[in-house]
Protein backbone atom coordinates (compact mmCIF):
# COMPACT_ATOMS: atom_id res chain seq x y z
CA UNK A 1 0.00 0.00 0.00
CA UNK A 2 2.74 2.43 0.94
CA UNK A 3 4.61 1.86 -2.30
CA UNK A 4 1.98 3.95 -3.99
CA UNK A 5 2.63 6.93 -1.76
CA UNK A 6 3.30 9.95 -3.96
CA UNK A 7 2.25 13.02 -1.98
CA UNK A 8 5.41 15.09 -1.85
CA UNK A 9 7.01 13.16 -4.74
CA UNK A 10 7.91 14.88 -7.98
CA UNK A 11 6.75 13.39 -11.29
CA UNK A 12 8.97 14.62 -14.15
CA UNK A 13 7.17 16.17 -17.10
CA UNK A 14 7.12 18.97 -19.65
CA UNK A 15 3.50 20.06 -19.32
CA UNK A 16 2.47 23.72 -18.87
CA UNK A 17 1.77 22.97 -15.22
CA UNK A 18 5.29 21.62 -14.72
CA UNK A 19 6.77 24.73 -16.39
CA UNK A 20 4.72 27.18 -14.34
CA UNK A 21 6.76 29.18 -11.82
CA UNK A 22 6.75 27.56 -8.38
CA UNK A 23 5.79 30.85 -6.73
CA UNK A 24 2.74 31.11 -8.96
CA UNK A 25 1.77 27.55 -8.05
CA UNK A 26 1.99 28.29 -4.34
CA UNK A 27 -0.08 31.46 -4.66
CA UNK A 28 -2.66 29.71 -6.82
CA UNK A 29 -2.71 26.87 -4.31
CA UNK A 30 -3.48 29.27 -1.46
CA UNK A 31 -6.23 30.92 -3.49
CA UNK A 32 -7.58 27.48 -4.36
CA UNK A 33 -7.77 26.50 -0.68
CA UNK A 34 -9.58 29.71 0.24
CA UNK A 35 -12.12 29.27 -2.57
CA UNK A 36 -12.73 25.63 -1.65
CA UNK A 37 -13.18 26.42 2.03
CA UNK A 38 -15.75 29.08 1.18
CA UNK A 39 -17.87 26.69 -0.88
CA UNK A 40 -21.08 26.21 1.10
CA UNK A 41 -22.82 23.70 -1.14
CA UNK A 42 -22.10 20.81 -3.47
CA UNK A 43 -23.14 23.01 -6.40
CA UNK A 44 -20.39 25.47 -5.48
CA UNK A 45 -17.86 22.62 -5.43
CA UNK A 46 -18.60 21.57 -9.02
CA UNK A 47 -16.41 24.31 -10.59
CA UNK A 48 -13.66 23.44 -8.10
CA UNK A 49 -13.82 19.76 -9.06
CA UNK A 50 -13.77 20.62 -12.76
CA UNK A 51 -10.73 22.82 -12.19
CA UNK A 52 -8.89 19.99 -10.40
CA UNK A 53 -9.71 17.46 -13.12
CA UNK A 54 -8.66 19.93 -15.84
CA UNK A 55 -5.41 20.76 -14.04
CA UNK A 56 -4.47 17.08 -13.71
CA UNK A 57 -5.30 16.52 -17.38
CA UNK A 58 -3.18 19.53 -18.38
CA UNK A 59 -0.32 18.24 -16.23
CA UNK A 60 -0.67 14.77 -17.81
CA UNK A 61 -0.73 13.10 -14.39
CA UNK A 62 -2.37 9.64 -14.60
CA UNK A 63 -5.54 9.13 -12.55
CA UNK A 64 -3.89 6.22 -10.72
CA UNK A 65 -1.02 8.43 -9.60
CA UNK A 66 -3.46 11.09 -8.44
CA UNK A 67 -5.45 8.60 -6.40
CA UNK A 68 -2.31 7.09 -4.88
CA UNK A 69 -1.18 10.54 -3.76
CA UNK A 70 -4.39 10.90 -1.74
CA UNK A 71 -4.69 7.39 -0.30
CA UNK A 72 -2.37 7.84 2.72
CA UNK A 73 -4.22 11.05 3.68
CA UNK A 74 -7.73 9.63 3.63
CA UNK A 75 -7.72 9.06 7.39
CA UNK A 76 -7.79 12.86 7.82
CA UNK A 77 -10.91 13.04 5.66
CA UNK A 78 -12.56 10.20 7.56
CA UNK A 79 -11.84 11.66 11.00
CA UNK A 80 -12.94 15.20 10.11
CA UNK A 81 -16.11 13.94 8.42
CA UNK A 82 -17.12 11.67 11.28
CA UNK A 83 -16.59 14.44 13.81
CA UNK A 84 -18.95 16.71 11.90
CA UNK A 85 -21.45 13.88 11.47
CA UNK A 86 -22.03 13.65 15.22
CA UNK A 87 -21.31 17.24 16.28
CA UNK A 88 -23.44 19.18 13.79
CA UNK A 89 -27.15 18.94 14.52
CA UNK A 90 -30.19 20.22 12.66
CA UNK A 91 -33.22 19.00 10.74
CA UNK A 92 -34.77 15.53 10.97
CA UNK A 93 -32.97 12.99 13.15
CA UNK A 94 -32.00 9.81 11.27
CA UNK A 95 -30.44 7.92 14.16
CA UNK A 96 -30.33 8.42 17.91
CA UNK A 97 -28.89 6.25 20.66
CA UNK A 98 -27.90 7.54 24.10
CA UNK A 99 -25.82 10.67 23.47
CA UNK A 100 -25.19 9.78 19.79
CA UNK A 101 -27.40 11.56 17.28
CA UNK A 102 -27.21 11.74 13.50
CA UNK A 103 -29.31 14.43 11.86
CA UNK A 104 -29.89 15.69 8.34
CA UNK A 105 -27.60 18.67 8.82
CA UNK A 106 -24.90 16.43 10.24
CA UNK A 107 -24.98 14.14 7.20
CA UNK A 108 -24.90 17.13 4.83
CA UNK A 109 -21.97 18.72 6.65
CA UNK A 110 -20.12 15.39 6.83
CA UNK A 111 -20.33 14.85 3.07
CA UNK A 112 -19.53 18.48 2.28
CA UNK A 113 -16.44 18.46 4.49
CA UNK A 114 -15.27 15.19 2.90
CA UNK A 115 -15.60 16.64 -0.60
CA UNK A 116 -13.85 19.85 0.41
CA UNK A 117 -10.90 18.05 1.96
CA UNK A 118 -10.52 15.64 -0.96
CA UNK A 119 -10.50 18.50 -3.46
CA UNK A 120 -8.03 20.55 -1.39
CA UNK A 121 -5.69 17.59 -0.99
CA UNK A 122 -5.91 16.78 -4.69
CA UNK A 123 -5.12 20.38 -5.61
CA UNK A 124 -2.14 20.69 -3.29
CA UNK A 125 -0.90 17.23 -4.26
CA UNK A 126 -0.73 18.44 -7.86
CA UNK A 127 1.67 21.17 -6.74
CA UNK A 128 4.08 18.63 -5.25
CA UNK A 129 3.65 16.24 -8.17
CA UNK A 130 4.65 18.89 -10.73
CA UNK A 131 7.28 20.85 -8.79
CA UNK A 132 10.66 19.72 -7.47
CA UNK A 133 11.15 20.04 -3.73
CA UNK A 134 14.10 22.40 -4.16
CA UNK A 135 12.01 24.72 -6.34
CA UNK A 136 9.15 24.70 -3.82
CA UNK A 137 11.51 25.48 -0.96
CA UNK A 138 13.12 28.35 -2.86
CA UNK A 139 9.75 29.72 -3.96
CA UNK A 140 8.37 29.59 -0.44
CA UNK A 141 11.42 31.39 0.88
CA UNK A 142 11.17 34.10 -1.79
CA UNK A 143 7.50 34.68 -1.06
CA UNK A 144 8.29 35.15 2.62
CA UNK A 145 11.41 37.26 2.06
CA UNK A 146 9.54 40.62 2.26
CA UNK A 147 8.42 39.65 5.77
CA UNK A 148 12.02 39.00 6.85
CA UNK A 149 12.32 42.72 7.59
CA UNK A 150 9.87 42.33 10.46
CA UNK A 151 11.57 39.26 11.88
CA UNK A 152 9.92 36.39 9.98
CA UNK A 153 12.57 33.63 9.52
CA UNK A 154 11.90 33.07 5.81
CA UNK A 155 14.96 30.90 5.19
CA UNK A 156 14.33 28.65 8.18
CA UNK A 157 10.65 28.18 7.31
CA UNK A 158 11.59 27.31 3.73
CA UNK A 159 14.09 24.73 4.96
CA UNK A 160 11.47 23.17 7.25
CA UNK A 161 9.04 22.91 4.36
CA UNK A 162 11.64 21.30 2.12
CA UNK A 163 12.65 18.78 4.79
CA UNK A 164 9.01 17.88 5.41
CA UNK A 165 8.33 17.28 1.72
CA UNK A 166 11.42 15.11 1.41
CA UNK A 167 10.65 13.21 4.60
CA UNK A 168 7.14 12.01 3.70
CA UNK A 169 8.04 9.76 0.73
CA UNK A 170 11.17 8.53 2.53
CA UNK A 171 9.16 7.69 5.63
CA UNK A 172 6.64 5.79 3.51
CA UNK A 173 9.43 3.79 1.85
CA UNK A 174 11.05 2.87 5.16
CA UNK A 175 7.67 2.02 6.67
CA UNK A 176 6.93 -0.30 3.73
CA UNK A 177 10.31 -2.01 4.06
CA UNK A 178 9.83 -2.66 7.78
CA UNK A 179 6.28 -3.88 7.19
CA UNK A 180 7.41 -6.37 4.54
CA UNK A 181 10.28 -7.53 6.75
CA UNK A 182 7.88 -8.26 9.62
CA UNK A 183 5.48 -10.03 7.26
CA UNK A 184 8.38 -12.19 6.04
CA UNK A 185 9.04 -13.18 9.65
CA UNK A 186 5.45 -14.33 10.05
CA UNK A 187 3.85 -11.28 11.66
CA UNK A 188 0.07 -11.33 11.20
CA UNK A 189 -0.25 -7.72 10.08
CA UNK A 190 -2.69 -8.39 7.28
CA UNK A 191 -5.38 -9.78 9.54
CA UNK A 192 -4.82 -7.95 12.82
CA UNK A 193 -5.16 -4.16 12.99
CA UNK A 194 -3.80 -4.27 16.53
CA UNK A 195 -0.58 -5.85 15.29
CA UNK A 196 -0.35 -3.08 12.71
CA UNK A 197 -0.59 -0.46 15.44
CA UNK A 198 2.08 -2.29 17.41
CA UNK A 199 4.34 -2.32 14.37
CA UNK A 200 3.85 1.41 13.88
CA UNK A 201 4.69 1.99 17.55
CA UNK A 202 7.89 -0.02 17.22
CA UNK A 203 8.82 1.96 14.12
CA UNK A 204 8.33 5.28 15.93
CA UNK A 205 10.51 4.18 18.83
Amino acid sequence: MMRGFSFGSYVPGTSPVHKLDARAKLLLGCAFIVITLNARSFLALIPVALFVVGAYALARIPARKALRSLAPLLFIVVIASIMNLFVVQGGPVYFEWAFIRVSEQGVFTCLLIACRLLLMMAGMSLVTLTTMTLDLTEAFERLLSPFARIGVPAHEIGMIMGIALRFMPQFATEFSSIREAQLARGAGLKTSPLRGVQMLSSLMT
